[in-house]
C-alpha cells in the first residue's frame, strides 16, 4: 500500500512519499549542467544495494514517476543525456521542448506510416480525437 504523504502545492494533488523523494531529488538540481542520471536516483530514492533485476525495475520505475510528475501534476522536469533537471532558462526550457517535439514528430511518422496514411491525415485524426 502505498502512503499519501506529500502535496503538490502547485496542483493540490497528492503525491505518493516515492513520488516526494524523486521530486525532492531532482528539484535540487536546477539547470542542465547540474542534471541527476537515472541511477543516481534510484540510489537515493530506494537506497538499493541488491540484484541487478530489482535495480532495472527501480529505474523503470523512476521514469515512470517522472513522465507522472510532469504530466499528472504539471511539474517542469526536462531531461538529457545526463539524467533529469528542473529547467531554470528559457533556453534549457526551449531546448527540452525542441527534444521532446522531434521525438513526438518521430513516433507520428512512424505510426502514419504503420497506419499508410499521410502524416497530415493522422494528425487531422488526432486532432478530431482531442476535440470530440
Amino acid at each position: 500500500m502505498t502512503e499519501q504523504l506529500a502535496i503538490d502545492f502547485e496542483t493540490g494533488r497528492p503525491l505518493t512519499e516515492t513520488e516526494g523523494r524523486v521530486l525532492r531529488a531532482i528539484r535540487c538540481c536546477r539547470g542542465r549542467d547540474n542534471a541527476v542520471s537515472v541511477g543516481r536516483l534510484v540510489l537515493g530514492v530506494f537506497s538499493l544495494f541488491t540484484y541487478e533485476g530489482a535495480y532495472a525495475t527501480r529505474e523503470r520505475e523512476v521514469r515512470r514517476i517522472v513522465k507522472h510528475l510532469v504530466e499528472v501534476h504539471g511539474i517542469p522536469i526536462a531531461s538529457c543525456s545526463a539524467g533529469y533537471y528542473v529547467p531554470v532558462t528559457a533556453e534549457e526550457t526551449e531546448r527540452a521542448c525542441r527534444q521532446y517535439h522531434r521525438a513526438a514528430m518521430s513516433h507520428l511518422k512512424r505510426e502514419a506510416r504503420l497506419r499508410r496514411v499521410s502524416l497530415p491525415d493522422l494528425l487531422g485524426q488526432m486532432r478530431l480525437e482531442v476535440e470530440g
